[in-house]
């Protein structure tokens, strides 16, 4: 085993921000890419363009194949604190509504017993990813316009997507129609996530914000926005980056 490495405050802050460089979030369906923004489009109005589902999936590679051990570390917290929150809520039928390639999904499926687990995404490239490395089932689709009966799951995710609708109050009602019980939703934690990324230098000239982002909640407003469309049961407060919490649909 190699000795200890002495490390001085400028060369913890250079890996703390190198980390930061890679936590990122799990976009899912909404995910714009980094080299210019790009809004989300309904089925039929052409789609993202092929420069942006591109750089959605470079941009989750490097995530979750990172090598750096703080990037890791929280990764594996950022999915341990969802898989909390989904035993907390007890689901049969769950559904993940921007589930990219499926790395969540993989991750629930491998530890819920019992549980029938849906992933659905606009992003056809990154489905036929998920369809390789998942069993469960997958659908194309839009937040603004689940192809779901009313009430079909017990329990719906939609993790680091609602930042970047024009509309997030729109799919807020929309995973409302479909759940039957709750919702776990997770947004960046404003200004935390802006300063993380000026603290590594990116997105300087837009004050930290990274591209495609166009919703920007401290968690009190994220969480004043839920409730106007669920009972807020339980909320992730500790963690540094993103605002998780888990709500119960209005009767």
């Amino acid at each position: 085993m190699p000795p200890p490495t002495m490390v001085t405050s400028r060369g913890w802050l250079a890996r703390f921000t190198g980390a930061v460089s890679g936590i990122g979030i799990r976009f899912g369906s909404l995910l714009p890419g980094n080299d210019g923004p790009v809004t989300y489009n309904h089925p039929g109005s052409g789609g993202r363009s092929e420069r942006a589902v591109e750089s959605v999936r470079v941009y989750k590679q490097t995530k979750y194949t990172s090598n750096n051990r703080l990037v890791q570390f929280l990764n594996r917290v950022y999915l341990r604190n969802i898989t909390d929150l989904v035993h907390d809520a007890q689901p049969r039928r769950l559904l993940d509504v921007g589930c990219g390639e499926g790395v969540v999904l993989r991750h629930l499926d491998q530890r819920l017993r019992g549980v029938t687990v849906v992933g659905l995404d606009v992003d056809g490239t990154g489905l036929r990813v998920a369809q390789s490395q998942n069993s469960v089932s997958l659908l194309q689709g839009s937040v603004y316009s689940l192809p779901f009966a009313p009430k079909s799951f017990d329990l719906v995710l939609c993790c680091e997507g609602l930042e970047h609708l024009e509309e997030p109050e729109r799919a807020l009602a929309e995973l409302a129609r479909v759940t039957r019980d709750r919702v776990l939703l997770s947004v960046p934690h404003e200004p935390v996530w802006r300063l993380s990324n000026m603290a590594r230098g990116k997105y300087l000239r837009n004050f930290g914000n990274t591209t495609g982002h166009i919703q920007h909640w401290p968690r009190w407003g994220f969480l004043r926005l839920v409730r106007r469309h669920f009972d807020v049961d339980h909320v992730k407060t500790w963690l540094p980056f993103w605002s998780m919490l888990l709500a119960r649909r209005r009767q």
